[in-house]
């Protein structure tokens, strides 16, 4: 019963994390396009960090 729960918890954590990645590719694109580099640069910075965890 812990391991499924842990399991999920793992799941859960991933989910998002693999939700942070594609959000962040999605920000860096339009800023490329955009062209406003210094936000989406702050922005995959902080979610770099996110990952450390």
């Amino acid at each position: 019963m812990v391991f499924l729960r842990i399991t999920w918890k793992n799941l859960v954590l991933l989910h998002i994390t693999l939700k942070n990645l594609v959000v962040v590719t999605n920000v860096t694109l339009a800023g490329d396009l955009v062209g406003k580099h210094p936000w989406y640069t702050w922005v995959t910075g902080f979610q770099a960090d996110n990952f450390d965890l």
